[in-house]
């Protein structure tokens, strides 16, 4: 008897304690762990669209700018401009025949996926020849989003 007095150790409960406590903590972390991993995954899918939208916009405003003249607004989802060489002419227009894939097109090529509307309209809020562009997309979470510029031709 002597020696089972003296033997150190865990007992039966206290890992059932432990194994209980583990059981609970687990389920926690893992869940951290998977909504991080989702919200990176949405946040990093809205910046590359973003970065896409911006490029678009970029594209837009230099060749508007490079010859405001030559600017003419068919409609306004169709804008046609002369390139900055003087001698291409760039048709930008929003393409919805697919609903599920709706696009901006730069001369028949895709430069914009995804997208649910492109308005070209004069801005009058500005002195002088202005174009207010609007781009509206779907964020990975379907909230409807615009992105808005206003290109002052000078």
């Amino acid at each position: 008897m002597e020696a089972l007095k003296n033997q150190n150790g865990i007992t039966l409960f206290e890992v059932l304690a432990t194994i209980t406590i583990l059981a609970i903590i687990t389920p926690l972390i893992f869940g951290v762990l998977t909504n991080g991993q989702k919200e990176y995954n949405n946040q990093s899918g809205n910046n590359r669209h973003l970065s896409n939208i911006t490029y678009a916009m970029n594209a837009i405003t230099k060749d508007m700018r490079c010859n405001p003249s030559d600017v003419n607004l068919i409609s306004s989802s169709i804008l046609e401009t002369l390139n900055c060489d003087g001698t291409t002419t760039n048709l930008y227009k929003f393409d919805n025949s697919d609903v599920n894939n709706m696009k901006l097109l730069l001369n028949g090529t895709p430069l914009l996926e995804h997208i649910v509307s492109f308005n070209v309209s004069p801005d009058p809020s500005i002195s002088g020849t202005n174009y207010k562009v609007t781009i509206g997309y779907l964020d990975k979470r379907n909230n409807s989003k615009n992105y808005e510029t206003s290109i002052k031709i000078r």
